[in-house]
């Protein structure tokens, strides 16, 4: 009976205990769980009990010994509803949870997006370096190309300078320096002397020669020299002169025209009418011959007759300007199909010919055509 007793106040105190841990009404698991704790307690009461009516006094001290204390029951039921964990436990930890999964997923994103960030930013840098490598590298072989270029300008200009170094000078005839001295000496009367024609022709069954020899000038219009004179005098024979539209460097011309009167007292180009008619004169047969020489400061330049023929003072003779090479050829070949009598000439790009033209009566406005293909460059 003692023991049942004993029994029977731990189960209330455990009832107690457990009602007064829960502060209010529990869950329905928490009251099954003391049902079956009440349960148990009885069971555990009648088997005790049983064993009791059969087991002696000295049984019952040492059960009573052996059995747990209410102090030790009731440790063992706190231990149990400190395991078993509420329904507020586990509902804030089932609350937490999405929480932390919404924390991790931020989480993931937020590295995410700060790695893209680094990623781009490491892109950037990179494309950054390769375009900067690239304008240097470009910068560098356009210096590279800049300084070859320069290199090879200097050296090319050195070489030049060396081979004028080294060519030898112009070792210039006695008769170019005394006409060149001639030249300059009359340029200071008047600078537009530009040169001095010399023709030379020998006809036959004669002894002598015939020469026509004149300062030869260019000026800035066709008009004043035709009353004229070398020194700005006025005259009716006027001066012997090239086109105005002729080069001052002989050379750069591919037809210079030259202009003078046919005198009736055999002066200015009058002379050249005899050569027109002189076949052996022309074509340079019978100790004959017509040697056509202009001078200038800078040379002396041989000319050949080649053609001469009557034509009007409107005709195409005194062209100076050309279209190409092929037209400039064609021209030539042209007036050498003119003349009175044919040399057969092979004309190419390269050549020059002056042209001499003087006034004729044998047609209206008839004017005498005289053109010569420079052959010789003399110093």
């Amino acid at each position: 009976m003692k023991k049942r007793s004993l029994v029977i106040i731990c189960l209330i105190l455990s009832v107690i205990f457990c009602l007064s841990s829960c502060g209010g009404p529990g869950s329905d698991e928490t009251a099954e769980t003391e049902k079956e704790s009440v349960t148990e307690s009885h069971q555990a009461g009648r088997d005790s009990q049983t064993e009791t009516d059969k087991g002696s006094e000295s049984e019952i001290s040492v059960d009573t010994e052996t059995d747990p204390s209410p102090e030790s029951e009731t440790e063992k039921y706190t231990e149990t509803e400190t395991e078993k964990p509420s329904e507020s436990d586990s509902e804030t930890e089932t609350a937490k949870e999405p929480e932390t999964e919404t924390d991790v997923e931020t989480e993931i994103e937020i590295e995410t997006e700060t790695e893209t960030e680094k990623q781009t930013e490491t892109e950037t840098v990179i494309e950054t370096e390769t375009e900067t490598e690239t304008e240097t590298a470009v910068e560098t072989e356009t210096e590279t190309e800049t300084e070859t270029e320069i290199e090879t300008e200097t050296e090319t200009e050195t070489e030049t300078e060396t081979e004028k170094e080294t060519e030898p000078p112009i070792q210039h005839s006695q008769l170019f320096l005394d006409m060149k001295a001639q030249i300059e000496n009359y340029q200071k009367t008047n600078p537009e002397v530009w040169g001095w024609l010399y023709i030379e022709a020998k006809y036959l069954n004669t002894s002598g020669v015939e020469v026509i020899s004149y300062p030869l000038m260019l000026g800035t219009d066709n008009e004043y020299y035709l009353t004229h004179k070398w020194d700005r005098s006025y005259s009716k024979l006027g001066a012997i002169f090239a086109d105005c539209r002729t080069d001052p460097d002989m050379l750069d011309n591919r037809n210079v025209v030259i202009y003078g009167h046919n005198m009736a007292a055999g002066t200015m180009l009058h002379k050249l009418l005899k050569v027109y008619k002189s076949k052996s004169v022309f074509m340079g047969t019978n100790g004959c011959y017509v040697d056509i020489t202009i001078y200038t400061t800078e040379a002396i330049y041989k000319f050949d007759l080649f053609s001469m023929y009557v034509t009007s003072a409107y005709s195409d003779y005194r062209t100076v300007y050309f279209v190409g090479d092929t037209h400039w050829v064609d021209y030539l070949n042209a007036r050498q199909k003119l003349s009175k009598w044919s040399k057969n000439y092979e004309f190419n790009e390269n050549d020059m010919m002056i042209t001499f033209s003087t006034c004729t009566d044998e047609i209206e406005n008839g004017r005498m055509a005289f053109h010569c293909i420079l052959t010789e460059i003399l110093y």
